[in-house]
């Protein structure tokens, strides 16, 4: 007995459902280009992280951009960007989570003055660090303090940071912005409704140099 069906077949003509299906249909490529059909849609057994707890930290602030350098140089900023460095967090007490995340505020620019013009990199070393005694549930979005998320700590069984900083050059200042997350997930066995595209042996390899380290490796 087979698990394949076509999804229209259970989202009834007129329903929310259904609509939500025709307009995937409509705007994702990979159904346009045969990458998913219908027929490759079934029920997947598979273990994975799922989250539980979720804690966002806002950032916002402004860096004052320097008119001049040093022997009569003057800088001329031309773009900004964040390169994040490391993240950490560890449970203490059993009670809450601290949370450390380094990067760096690059501006790129033009150091010109005394008849010649170099490429020049100003650089921030900025770095977050915090003690969180409040979460929030995926779910129900409930706030999660106390001995309750004491409760919870005991049966997390790992950790994901989100870093997603933005910065731009807003008259003399370099603007920097965007959201810190702190995922608490722990592994779960579940069945979903998923795509398969291919039917062969997939075999996977993890880039261990292009993953952000622990800030316990000293990095500079």
């Amino acid at each position: 007995m087979t698990n394949f069906f076509d999804m229209c077949d259970v989202a009834p003509e007129g329903s929310e459902l259904r609509s939500l299906i025709a307009t995937v249909y409509r705007v994702v490529p990979a159904w346009k280009t045969g990458y998913i059909r219908c027929e490759d849609i079934c029920f997947h057994n598979i273990c994975v992280k799922d989250v539980r707890l979720l804690y966002e930290k806002e950032i916002d602030y402004c860096l004052e951009l320097p008119g001049d350098l040093v022997n009569n140089m003057h800088f001329c900023p031309e773009e900004a960007y964040v390169v994040v460095k490391c993240a950490e967090e560890k449970i203490k007490k059993a009670a809450f989570v601290h949370m450390r995340v380094k990067y760096d505020v690059v501006v790129k620019g033009t150091a010109t003055g005394r008849g010649r013009d170099n490429e020049c990199y100003l650089v921030w070393k900025c770095q977050e660090e915090t003690d969180i005694l409040s979460f929030y549930t995926f779910k129900g979005w409930r706030e999660v303090t106390g001995d309750d998320l004491c409760d919870y700590l005991r049966k997390i069984d790992g950790s994901s940071i989100v870093v997603d900083l933005n910065c731009e050059i807003d008259d003399g200042y370099v603007h920097v912005c965007g959201k810190i997350v702190d995922k608490l997930w722990k592994e779960e066995d579940l069945i979903v409704l998923a795509a398969k595209p291919y039917h062969g042996i997939t075999v996977s390899h993890e880039f261990k140099e292009s993953q952000i380290p622990s800030c316990s490796c000293h990095c500079r």
